[in-house]
């Protein structure tokens, strides 16, 4: 009886698998990266410069205000909130750099974007000017930054979005391959659960008693979630239908 059920399913085995294989295994396919597109990195590169500069004009804003709350604080000797401050003062002074400038302009730059490069290009306030001044002019990068920042990473976004259909496309005869490699070991699973089944039956059949500690199950879900191919609403059943509404089990 058990040899018969064996063969059959061996039979069944064998016509499983003659869906044509994909000509290229998955671990053989190099995944490109985005980085490595010249247009993206270029793109990615400028945006990493706007925000770089965005960061140091926001801390010499704070620099700058806070020497001038100092510069026009009665000083008091005794009070420790002074005294945090003409510290935390110190070390933004030994800590201000000088600001980054970079920038690979775009070959058509938006209006926003040109005026963010002319803020990474240009000339940042003198340090003798009044706070006042200092202040305008770096609100005023500020703005124009913020401004170039947020087209910016629209623009990284489209190219990355375009990217990433182009890849994925390139990728997908992989991808495809491996979804069929996991159902197929899925179906082995399966038949093995099965042949385990038939073969407690035969036993129980045979009359012999239950000896779980001799003939033990290991505790598992997967087998049981997987169910049996010749019911169409078995796990294993469903997973196949949705593999052929994908187009890649035929």
């Amino acid at each position: 009886m058990l040899h018969d059920m064996e063969s059959k399913m061996l039979k069944r085995l064998a016509s499983d698998f003659t869906t044509p294989k994909l000509l290229r295994d998955a671990a053989e396919v190099t995944i490109p990266r985005l980085s490595d597109d010249p247009e993206y990195a270029a793109a990615a590169a400028l945006l990493s410069d706007f925000e770089g500069r965005l960061e140091w004009l926001n801390a010499e804003r704070a620099r700058i205000d806070l020497a001038e709350f100092l510069r026009l604080k009665a000083p008091d000797p005794k009070s420790e909130t002074d005294k945090m401050l003409h510290a935390r003062l110190a070390t933004m002074n030994a800590n201000a750099a000088s600001a980054p400038v970079s920038a690979v302009a775009p070959g058509s730059p938006s209006p926003a974007i040109a005026a963010g490069i002319a803020v990474l290009n240009g000339a940042t306030p003198p340090p003798d000017a009044d706070h006042r001044t200092q202040r305008t002019a770096l609100d005023r990068q500020i703005d124009r930054l913020n401004s170039a920042a947020v087209e910016q990473q629209e623009e990284v976004k489209r190219i990355a979005g375009e990217l990433t259909f182009r890849y994925a496309k390139q990728l997908q005869p992989a991808w495809n391959q491996l979804q069929i490699e996991m159902y197929r070991a899925a179906q082995e699973l399966a038949r093995s659960a099965k042949r385990i089944r038939e073969f407690s039956s035969a036993i129980n059949a045979a009359g012999i008693q239950s000896r779980t500690d001799i003939l033990a199950t290991p505790n598992v879900r997967s087998p049981l979630i997987l169910g049996d191919e010749s019911f169409y609403d078995s796990e294993i059943s469903g997973w196949r239908r949705v593999l052929e509404r994908m187009g890649i089990l035929g």
